[in-house]
């Protein structure tokens, strides 16, 4: 039974909540308080959890601290490397065809098939697992 004493499930943190962490040990301040138009002493400890996965909130904390690395360059002993682009996003290269296709394949899976049932359905797989 969960300890019904802990923080409801936040979700796991992604690199830029622990470079945050990393960056205040380096001598960045805490710029959530002011994003999030709270006093320190009134965040919880989910706030910087929750504040950042809420809308371009992780984007507003991000352009935060890069503006402050760039104003303080001699903060981390180094000259902060700022991007002139947006970084590189993975793009979905199936269709909308192959997805609804899928989508009705894999809905016609149910527990307890044997594989030869399965692979009769979702077709033969791209790799195999020799391991067992």
């Amino acid at each position: 039974m969960p300890d019904p004493r802990e923080e409801p499930l936040l979700g796991a943190p992604v690199v830029g909540d622990v470079a945050y962490t990393i960056l205040a040990d380096k001598g960045v301040p805490d710029l959530l308080p002011k994003l999030a138009h709270k006093k320190p002493n009134e965040l919880r400890m989910d706030d910087y959890f929750k504040w950042p996965s809420v809308g371009d909130h992780r984007q507003l904390l991000q352009n935060a601290i890069r503006k402050w690395l760039i104003d303080h360059p001699d903060c981390c002993g180094r000259i902060p490397v700022v991007r002139s682009t947006e970084p590189a996003t993975w793009k979905f290269q199936m269709s909308e065809f192959d997805i609804v296709e899928a989508q009705g394949k894999f809905s016609r899976l149910r527990l307890g098939m044997n594989p030869e049932q399965v692979l009769k359905i979702a077709g033969n797989p791209d790799a195999i697992d020799r391991g067992g």
